[in-house]
């Protein structure tokens, strides 16, 4: 991991986790073995365990970023973040009946266009991106841990249209629902 001049060796490793991080599979399993005992103990001793993650992480092989460069994960001012995170309750509360804008914007206080504007900024991408996002993330859980029949997934995540709901998948999935679902054995 390269260190950057005038900075500790965490640094580099914690702007990068800002858009979320992948790590070689070497400081995966090392902090793998860690993790369950974070859940018992003293606190002094969490704390202990919780550096000793970090400087694994400062010694990884690769990290890559998530998500791209245009992502800024900086905590916006508490005001907007209270008004971000009440958005972002109502979306995820209502992702598979989505409410329209206008009574988005109204349960919020604001015009619809200062919404769209205010959203867009914090989040980097629109609210119809973001809602969509949410149901076919929803759509792959269920696809991966239920049998639930694929025109049901599609129902239950707010496609009223089985072809619209394909369509969609495979944009942001690259396959199918069908052959998403049967990747789950590949390899087994």
């Amino acid at each position: 991991m390269r260190n950057d001049a005038g900075t500790g060796p965490l640094v580099p490793v914690l702007h990068i986790a800002r858009r979320g991080a992948v790590f070689d599979s070497e400081t995966a399993r090392q902090i793998a073995t860690l993790t369950p005992r974070f859940d018992s103990g003293p606190p002094t001793g969490q704390l202990v365990l919780l550096l000793e993650v970090l400087g694994i992480l400062t010694r990884a092989q690769t990290v890559m970023p998530l998500a791209s460069a245009r992502f800024d994960a900086g905590a916006p001012p508490r005001k907007e973040a209270t008004r971000l995170g009440r958005v972002l309750d109502l979306l995820h509360a209502s992702y598979a009946r989505p409410l329209a804008a206008t009574q988005l914007a109204g349960e919020m206080g604001m015009s619809e266009r200062t919404l769209r504007r205010f959203f867009k900024s914090h989040m980097g991408s629109t609210i119809q991106d973001y809602v969509m996002g949410l149901r076919l993330g929803r759509a792959a859980a269920l696809l991966l841990s239920s049998d639930m029949p694929v025109y049901r997934v599609a129902e239950e995540t707010g496609f009223e249209n089985l072809s619209h709901f394909n369509r969609q998948f495979v944009r942001h999935k690259s396959m199918t629902p069908t052959a998403f679902r049967k990747s789950r054995f590949a390899g087994k």
